[in-house]
C-alpha cells in the first residue's frame, strides 16, 4: 500500500520529468542542461526509464554532448530541409498550418485552469515543451495538495492531468516522437524522444488508476 510520502515522491519524480522533457525541446539546449544530464542522479534514473540512453550519455564528454545536443536540435527544429514542427495543430488539425483549432483548443484549456502559457521564444500554446510544462506545473499544484493532504483538490488535479493527457498530449506527440525517431539519423534526440513516447504511455496507464482517497 503506497503511503502519503510515496504519493508525494511519485508526483514530484512525474512533474521533474515532465518539466525536463520540456526544457530539452523548448530551445536549443545550454550548458546547465547538459551539467544537468550528466547529473549522478539523473543518470540513475535513466537507467530505469531508457538505458540506451543512459548508456549514450554516460560516454560523452561533457563539452562534446553540448556540441552534440545543439547541433542536433538545431537541425532539426530550425533547419528548413530537415524541420520537424513540434505542433499539435500540425500532427491534428491536417491542415499543415500553425494557430489551428487545436491551438485554440489548448490555449482555453490551460487558461481555464489558471495558468498563462510561456511566450519564451514565441511559442504558441500547443508546441510540445508548453503542453509538457503545463502537465508539470499541475502535478506540482497535485503535490503540494497531497502534503497538505488535501485529497479532493489533488483528485481534481489527476482529472485535469487525465483530460489534458487524453484529450491533447497522447493524441499526438506519440506520433511525433515516432516521426523523428525514424526520420533522423542523429544520435541523442531520437533517444531523447523514445523516453518522451515511452513516459506519455506509461503515465497514460498510471493515470488511469489513480484516486486519492
Amino acid at each position: 500500500m503506497e503511503t502519503k510520502l510515496d504519493n508525494i515522491s511519485t508526483a514530484q519524480n512525474r512533474a521533474n520529468l515532465y518539466g525536463f522533457l520540456a526544457i530539452l525541446f523548448r530551445k536549443e539546449p545550454d550548458i546547465s542542461i547538459v551539467n544537468i544530464l550528466k547529473d549522478d542522479s539523473f543518470m540513475e534514473s535513466l537507467i530505469t526509464l531508457n538505458y540506451d540512453l543512459y548508456n549514450l550519455l554516460k560516454n560523452i564528454p561533457t563539452q562534446e554532448l553540448f556540441d552534440k545536443l545543439y547541433n542536433e536540435y538545431t537541425e532539426l527544429f530550425y533547419n528548413p530541409a530537415n524541420h520537424f514542427s513540434p505542433h499539435e495543430s500540425i500532427y491534428i488539425d491536417n491542415e499543415n498550418l500553425l494557430w489551428g483549432n487545436s491551438t485554440v483548443e489548448v490555449k482555453n484549456f490551460i487558461e481555464t485552469y489558471g495558468f498563462t502559457y510561456s511566450e519564451e521564444n514565441n511559442l504558441i500554446p500547443d508546441h510540445i515543451s508548453v503542453e509538457l510544462e503545463f502537465m508539470q506545473r499541475v502535478i506540482i499544484q497535485e503535490s503540494d495538495n497531497l502534503s497538505t493532504s488535501n485529497c479532493l483538490d489533488a483528485n481534481k488535479c489527476l482529472e485535469v492531468e487525465k483530460q489534458f493527457l487524453e484529450n491533447h498530449i497522447i493524441k499526438w506527440i506519440p506520433r511525433f516522437c515516432d516521426d523523428l525517431i525514424k526520420q533522423t539519423q542523429w544520435d541523442i534526440y531520437p533517444k531523447i524522444a523514445q523516453l518522451t513516447k515511452d513516459f506519455l504511455q506509461w503515465d497514460d496507464q498510471f493515470l488511469s488508476d489513480l484516486n486519492y482517497n
